[in-house]
């Protein structure tokens, strides 16, 4: 049963997951390394080991993950386009937006219009100044996009950079279908030299800026801290059952097989293993071709079978919660990992880091107590959830001003973040309260 259903996956998960991992950073869908399922464990303890060393940097130099505005940019028949959506690079950007539709896409949105506005008028400006056959040979006439961010103050999410920025990360190629099929990391600092080298790099609102590298230093107690790490990552694998040649994919699959047997079990249903692999595609890895129909038609235990359509219900609310809860251990992890990686690097863009650490920290206890205290139990309840989180990885004490930062493993590129994501959730839940 197993060698089939990792036939499947072969076939299908591994393919598109390598897709969405080779999209890289465009518009916030870059991955966590254990949104990889295709690690393996050793490749983890690896991964572990690098990052405690200051050693991620084998591949390429990283950069800061920023919590800014994301956009992509392209010059196609004499002008500035934009692109926020495949749509946008269908057709080497020929229904791209020019400035003035980027101006009115995001028009009425306070300090986000001003963002949007004033960043690709600037670059409009400034690429407009470079020599035509090196610009040509970035963008290829709308064939290729740079992907960049907008630090804009005013728009603050969660770090204040203090600082006006347009920073380049990397081009795209795509086809004419608006699919990526290649990049050009070297491409930001390409283009950013050649506005540099035309002094178009300071304009009204923004300074144009290339990726903003990170160092990191080894870890003083690297032996200890290392030997930590995989002791928490030991316990993970004994309890789930899976050894360092098996990867994510296999955790989260021991995970969904034991939950639906013990279900079955209470029921006195013997599970076939056609009906397992379906619903463990269908639940783990958001696969319906083993449809409700086929639920209905091929589970014989009523009682299973009203489980199941309940598990399945409103979309998968329940499965997706499940799987949240089967990740989450190595999740935790790696934010634990990247808040010490984070700790132990220079070169941040924030201007006064210990400064904007304390801001932070007292945003988060402003808004705690507020949630706390507003009886919302909706809000409440999401409050605590991330708080647990932020709890897990070390409480306010792992709070760094910084998204997090961008590396490459074994050709693939990943995020770490750190404190980020719960801080981030923590500072959204009061603008959801009622």
């Amino acid at each position: 049963m197993f060698l089939k259903y990792n036939q499947y996956i072969n076939e299908s998960i591994q393919r598109d997951l390598s897709e969405f991992l080779f999209e890289g950073g465009s518009f916030g869908h870059m991955a966590h390394p254990y949104d990889d399922i295709n690690l393996t464990f050793a490749e983890i303890k690896n991964l572990i080991s690098d990052a405690l060393q200051g050693g991620l940097d084998k591949e390429v130099i990283p950069t800061e993950k920023l919590d800014g505005q994301a956009i992509a940019v392209s010059w196609r028949n004499g002008e500035l386009i934009a692109s926020r959506n495949q749509g946008d690079r269908k057709n080497a950007g020929a229904a791209g937006m020019t400035v003035q539709q980027v101006i009115d896409k995001f028009a009425g949105r306070g300090e986000i219009s001003d963002a949007f506005s004033f960043a690709v008028q600037d670059l409009s400006k400034a690429i407009s100044n470079i020599d035509p056959k090196k610009r040509e040979k970035i963008f290829n006439n709308g064939k290729s996009f740079m992907h960049l961010e907008l630090i804009y103050p005013p728009s603050t999410n969660v770090v204040n950079y203090d600082a006006y920025k347009l920073i380049f990360h990397n081009t795209s190629d795509y086809d004419m279908d608006g699919i990526e099929i290649g990049q050009d990391k070297k491409a930001a600092t390409i283009l950013t030299k050649l506005i540099k080298e035309v002094n178009a790099d300071i304009q009204s609102t923004y300074q144009i800026d290339p990726p903003k590298a990170i160092k990191f230093a080894k870890s003083i107690n690297y032996e200890a801290d290392r030997a930590k790490f995989f002791k928490e990552l030991s316990k993970i694998q004994q309890d789930a059952g899976v050894s360092d040649k098996q990867t994510i994919q296999d955790y989260i699959y021991r995970e969904f097989t034991r939950l639906l047997q013990q279900e079955a079990a209470k029921v006195g249903y013997d599970i076939e293993d056609d009906v397992l692999i379906g619903l463990i595609k269908r639940f783990a890895f958001l696969d319906n071709t083993f449809s409700i129909r086929n639920i209905k038609k091929e589970i014989s235990n009523e009682d299973f079978k009203t489980w199941v359509l309940d598990f399945a219900a409103n979309k998968g609310k329940k499965a997706s919660a499940y799987y949240k809860t089967v990740i989450k251990p190595i999740e935790i992890l790696f934010l634990k990992l990247g808040t010490q990686v984070i700790k132990n690097a220079t070169g941040f863009l924030a201007l006064n880091p210990d400064k904007e650490t304390t801001r932070i920290k007292q945003e988060l206890e402003s808004v705690i107590q507020k949630v706390r205290g507003s009886g919302d139990t909706a809000a409440i309840a999401k409050l605590e959830t991330q708080f647990e989180k932020l709890q897990a990885i070390g409480g306010f004490d792992s709070v760094v001003p910084t998204e997090g930062f961008v590396f490459q493993y074994k050709g693939k590129t990943y995020k770490m973040t750190g404190s980020f994501a719960p801080v981030n959730q923590i500072l959204g839940v009061i603008k959801y309260m009622k």
